[in-house]
């Protein structure tokens, strides 16, 4: 019809995001290769010199020069270098993609993960167990903003993914100011789903230790001498699973109602 237009035009706004074009901006052939594989971690994942150093096992003054050189020439070929960001909220993608859960679960799951980061890891770089964690360290910021995600997935009432399920757990970790207070009833359901459509010996494992938090660390070791080593792996280890609150830890399943309800619904 005459004064209408060719093409069907949307009234939903496009998402601005830069992300794209600022990978392809790190993937310009005027840097070597050397240079773009630092360059991409630094402006892209906002990892620190020191972090990229550790990877590629070379010293941090030449990482340092190699990401100053390849801005450089990337600046010479008139290419400009958007500015990236450490977070983004996941808004970007889940406009995108509205229908997909996971697209949700995953920042939902990284969000918690990164609000225990400052925790994770001692003062000489080893690795923190949960039950061991300043939870006073915890990111107060983030925390709810991972809560508020899985909420509202929850409230979507379809069958979750395999992130969303994760994301879950982390909110019944994240949701206990001590670790005594942990809804161990609640993690197992999670963990229930989890075998179901995402099953390992990692997720079995971990199964096994919330089995052994409600009814005592005699009855894990049974589920844990099932578990057999993917193919290609080392050998197996003896190993039973400690329960987080110590070896002497007794059963306890706090309650499933009220705000802390983090139970997905069950897949179909």
């Amino acid at each position: 019809m005459r004064g209408e237009p060719a093409h069907p035009t949307h009234d939903a706004p496009r998402p601005q995001d830069d992300r794209l074009r600022l990978i392809f901006t790190c993937c310009h052939p005027a840097p070597a290769p050397q240079a773009r594989l630092v360059l991409t971690p630094r402006v892209v994942g906002g990892l620190t010199v020191p972090e990229i150093a550790r990877a590629p096992l070379v010293a941090e003054g030449a990482v340092g020069q190699r990401i100053t050189r390849a801005k450089a020439k990337i600046k010479a070929a008139r290419t400009p270098l958007p500015r990236a960001t450490r977070r983004r909220p996941p808004g970007v993608p889940t406009a995108l993609l509205p229908d997909d859960g996971e697209v949700t679960g995953l920042p939902a799951l990284m969000l918690l993960t990164e609000a225990r980061r400052a925790a994770r890891v001692s003062a000489g770089g080893e690795l923190v167990a949960l039950h061991e964690q300043d939870r006073g360290s915890w990111d107060a910021a983030l925390i709810p903003e991972g809560h508020r995600l899985v909420r509202d997935r929850l409230a979507a009432g379809v069958a979750p993914g395999r992130y969303q399920v994760l994301a879950a757990i982390n909110a019944v970790h994240t949701s206990a100011r001590d670790v005594r207070d942990t809804d161990w009833s609640q993690a197992l359901a999670l963990y229930d789903q989890l075998v179901r459509i995402a099953p390992s010996p990692v997720v079995a494992l971990d199964r096994a230790v919330a089995v052994a938090e409600l009814d005592g660390p005699e009855v894990a070791p049974a589920a844990v001498d099932r578990l057999e080593p993917p193919a290609g792996r080392l050998p197996r280890h003896p190993c039973r699973p400690a329960a987080p609150g110590g070896p002497q830890a007794t059963s306890r399943a706090p309650p499933t109602t009220g705000p802390s309800n983090w139970r997905a619904t069950p897949p179909t």
